[in-house]
């Protein structure tokens, strides 16, 4: 029989100590005097004592419980450097330099760690990481004030370094600047492949597949990826010739007998796929 409850064997969720200790208070229990359940015991006497707390008592538990309870502030307020501390423990980062960055004791961190966010002994687990903290970032998508999600992710795939580098106002760093337009290249490759295997490519939908791959050649070059400037055509070349349609580069001359050279253009369009306005039709050729 487990020695409190299924929840310590089976829950793996990073907060499972938090739980198992409000599960312990509940039933009115306590840890054994064990040391390595010296922690989760002083756990159980605080938050049974702050459960019923008054202004006095709370600052008795402040001075008797320091980081118990600095942590347990940080982690209940949302508004807090929680979101940093948790970005932090995902990377290989001494507690005592993540302390240092934001303010707070290494053992105030280390204790975070034990309590709410008991992961840093798994990050080379990159597939827990990822299943049980990164996924659902990844299978809902960020909102502009998901903090947690967009620290998390850019610490763990990126690292500290980069991470603080984000965070700080100026001009990042050139190591910074790199991960982010990898990043960027990474993202694209993976929405092609996406849209390869989600749309039906035919006769009716191949101009919508060429004004996505447009808009794609847009952002290239907004966000000036090196590399990757070709992507999104090599996309749009790959998608049309599957279905057996003709793609000629816009740097190169249509043939004299191409309809599309005859035909008049979009009303405004001056994309790279634009037609010439002006036609020669005695020669056929455009102009």
């Amino acid at each position: 029989m487990p020695r409190y409850t299924d929840l310590e064997l089976q829950d793996f969720a990073p907060d499972r100590e938090w739980r198992i200790v409000g599960d312990l208070v509940t039933r009115g229990k306590l840890p054994s005097r064990k040391p390595c359940d010296a922690l989760r015991r002083q756990a159980c006497r605080f938050l049974k004592r702050w459960d019923r707390a008054t202004p006095v008592d709370v600052e008795k538990l402040k001075r008797e419980y320091p980081d118990i309870f600095v942590a347990y502030c940080l982690w209940a307020n949302q508004r807090s450097a929680k979101w940093a501390i948790e970005a932090g423990i995902l990377t290989p980062t001494p507690f005592g330099e993540i302390g240092a960055y934001l303010g707070y004791a290494e053992s105030v961190i280390t204790t975070y760690e034990k309590l709410f966010f008991q992961v840093r002994d798994r990050i080379g687990t990159r597939g827990y990481v990822h299943n049980m903290i990164i996924m659902p970032a990844i299978s809902q998508g960020m909102h502009g004030r998901d903090f947690d999600y967009l620290y998390k992710v850019l610490s763990f795939c990126a690292g500290w370094k980069v991470f603080i580098d984000f965070l700080e106002v100026g001009e990042m760093g050139a190591e910074t600047e790199n991960w982010l337009q990898s990043s960027f290249r990474s993202r694209l490759k993976k929405l092609g492949w996406m849209a390869v295997h989600r749309l039906e490519v035919n006769q009716y939908s191949a101009l919508e597949i060429v004004d996505k791959c447009i808009e794609l050649q847009r952002l290239e070059r907004e966000h000036n990826i090196g590399s990757a400037q070709d992507q999104a055509s090599e996309l749009m070349k790959d998608l049309l010739e599957g279905n057996s349609l003709t793609i000629i580069p816009s740097a190169q001359s249509l043939p004299a007998d191409e309809r599309r050279a005859l035909a008049a253009p979009a009303d405004g369009y001056t994309g790279p796929y634009a037609i010439p306005q002006e036609v020669e039709h005695a020669t056929g050729k455009a102009q």
